[in-house]
């Protein structure tokens, strides 16, 4: 962000969008680099931005971990136990003149510093006894207490005389900035219990209750109670098992459970107010200037904790001396009172706040499998796993629809993931098809602004309801961020002292949103666009149905969200290589030497899609559980290759 307000793209957007023609370097303009005007765009050269613009980060971080034991009784035993994580980190930047991002302000410059502490103090009883040879019994009850303390302090300034100095003499700014700080903390207790219980090393039963109290909650609403059971009954256990030589080991489980989220601002249940401006305001003495205060948040005092319960239903089973294993789950996990920021009318001085929104299902399968395929002369093993996940909204505290980023759609019965929009139908081909045919409002033939009416060239959708105009009633579902299933597979050959492993990875049936064609299939005259959809645009010579007429004010439909930006994006990948040679035991024995590993390796090799961006894992707020599937200049997956030399003395 620059002081003008600007969002700056990142270093991939500014590279695809910068004209291709410009040479990197410019030794008549003043840092080297060259630039062009965009408009407003604040598109830099990307090299300059990624070598100029000077940003370091340091942490520095410090663990550490007490505890004491006291045998009460030989089965029963007191631990207690206290541990801090502390961090310190600074962050300095500097954007030079030169840079475009920072041109409007002459130089920009930021030192921030942040440092948190939290603490862990557990307090356990443990209780751990056979019986005979039938019973084991296992329990423990405890008492934990923990703290996070987190504190920031940023200082930026504008208009530097000198570029030299950098952020190393802020204070020659000719534009300093008010300084901001934040401080937060928030605490959790929690009571705690497990008991394990096995008979006869055949039967095995878990349960667990635990209650925890968040200050992230307001009063009445801190405390939660998330209990669990689990058995399992190993079946090879069992009498009538004992002839079955192929089977080493069979077991069954089931689990029942309930856990809680609290991943929200620590301050999110109280009515927090900051400063906003400054008022003069006249008394006995004289005008005098105060700095007012606003609420800055819509206070919910209903925050709960976000609950998940679980069922889970598996096998274990090992076979044929343990040369095959093979593992499978389904389970099924609701998820109630979601915690999700949700747009509110802006009547109430907000966008949006946090509510525990709705519902949520998923359930699927999960399956695993390791065999040893081959064991003298040559050692060869694979591991083969296969996922199917499956997520429905069962409940949205909300009458309407919520839509997020533009594109995606939060609605009962759809799923997490799910694109909303309007379905591309071609490019009209002549101006009267414009003219009788449904378009966007504000391109109608009578719109009171000529250049805005809908004409040859312009792009069309199809009215979902026939009701002859395109509005917001026409968006439909256009695909799903959610693959059918995900699975991988690795191979592991060892022939003497010479190893060789890879790893292959996948997924079928999800897609992708690709915003960067926003701007590249936008042909506005300021940034580059695609080639395929430059070249080929629509014009009277050559009438394309893909790719729409160059406007130099932009596409009509700009920033309308369709089909044509959701991409299939199922893939297979190489993620990893890896070969290996290990000298010879004589040679290292005579070397004194532990061992001498030679190693090739390399990372996201290669990849197979139909995905036209950079990477089809992209998501560009893989932070968040509900914006996914988006790819919005984010930095792609680098493919690596390492070689190297391991020696152990």
């Amino acid at each position: 962000m620059t002081n003008a307000g600007q969002i700056v793209p990142g270093v991939v957007t500014s590279a695809l969008l910068y004209n291709p023609v410009l040479q990197v370097y410019d030794s008549t303009i003043r840092g080297g680099y060259s630039y062009e005007n965009d408009r407003g765009r604040v598109l830099g050269n990307p090299i300059a931005e990624a070598r100029e613009y000077n940003s370091i980060t340091n942490l520095s971080r410090f663990l550490g971990n007490l505890f004491a034991r006291y045998k009460i009784l030989p089965y029963l035993e007191f631990k207690t136990s206290f541990g801090i994580d502390e961090f310190f980190n600074n962050e300095s930047s500097y954007g030079p003149s030169f840079l475009k991002r920072a041109q409007a302000s002459n130089g920009e410059a930021s030192l921030g510093r942040s440092n948190g502490l939290t603490w862990l103090n557990e307090n356990t009883f443990t209780f751990n006894k056979s019986i005979g040879n039938d019973h084991r019994l296992n329990a423990v009850a405890g008492f934990t207490m923990q703290q996070f303390n987190n504190e920031k302090q940023f200082v930026y300034a504008f208009d530097f005389p000198d570029d030299r100095t950098g952020y190393h003499n802020i204070a020659t700014a000719l534009k300093p900035q008010k300084p901001f700080n934040t401080e937060s903390q928030w605490n959790m207790v929690s009571y705690l219990g497990r008991v394990n219980y096995t008979l006869k090393d055949r039967y095995l039963f878990t349960v667990t209750g635990r209650v925890d109290g968040s200050s992230k909650f307001a009063e009445g609403r801190k405390y939660g109670f998330f209990p669990s059971a689990a058995f399992a009954w190993r079946i090879s256990k069992e009498k009538f098992m004992e002839d079955v030589a192929e089977v080493n080991d069979l077991k069954l489980r089931v689990s029942y459970g309930i856990l809680g989220n609290q991943a929200i601002p620590p301050y999110a249940s109280l009515a927090l107010v900051g400063p906003y401006g400054e008022g003069v305001f006249n008394s006995s003495s004289g005008s005098e200037v105060y700095t007012g205060q606003e609420p800055l948040s819509y206070v919910n005092k209903d925050l709960k904790w976000e609950t998940t319960k679980q069922f889970d239903i598996g096998m274990d089973i090992t076979m044929f001396d343990s040369r095959l294993s093979l593992n499978a789950d389904y389970y099924k996990k609701m998820t109630y009172d979601l915690l999700l920021a949700t747009p509110i009318p802006l009547t109430s001085g907000f966008s949006s706040t946090l509510l525990n929104i709705g519902n949520i299902e998923n359930h699927g399968f999960d399956f695993n499998m390791h065999t040893i395929n081959l064991k003298r002369g040559v050692e060869w093993s694979s591991d083969f796993n296969f996922s199917i996940n499956r997520n429905t909204i069962t409940n949205l505290n909300s009458n309407t629809d919520i839509i997020l980023m533009g594109s995606l759609l939060l609605r009962e019965g759809a799923s997490i993931g799910t694109f909303y929009g309007y379905k591309f139908d071609g490019i009209f081909q002549t101006d009267a098809d414009a003219a009788k045919n449904p378009v966007l409002s504000g391109q109608e033939p009578n719109s009171p602004n000529p250049a805005s009416r809908a004409k040859a060239g312009d792009r069309k959708y199809l009215d979902q309801n026939g009701d002859g105009k395109i509005d917001s009633k026409d968006r439909i579902i256009l695909g799903s961020a959610n693959p059918k299933f995900i699975y991988g597979l690795t191979n592991s050959i060892k022939f003497k002292d010479l190893e060789f492993n890879f790893f292959l990875q996948g997924a079928y049936g999800n897609s992708l949103a690709n915003y960067n064609n926003f701007d590249l299939m936008n042909f506005t005259g300021q940034n580059n666009v695609l080639a395929e959809a430059g070249l080929n645009r629509w014009t009277p010579q050559n009438p394309s149905n893909q790719y729409p007429r160059a406007l130099a004010a932009g596409s009509l439909d700009q920033g309308v969200f369709s089909s044509s930006l959701v991409e299939n994006a199922s893939y297979l990948r190489i993620k990893s290589v890896n070969i290996a040679y290990n000298l010879p035991a004589k040679i290292m024995n005579k070397a004194h030497l532990g061992g001498v590993k030679v190693f090739l390796s390399g990372l996201n090799l290669l990849t197979i899609t139909n995905y036209s961006g950079y990477d089809p894992e992209a998501n560009t707020y893989g932070q968040s559980t509900t914006i996914v599937g988006i790819d919005q200049g984010g930095y792609p997956q680098a493919k690596v290759i390492q070689a190297g030399i391991s020696v152990i003395f």
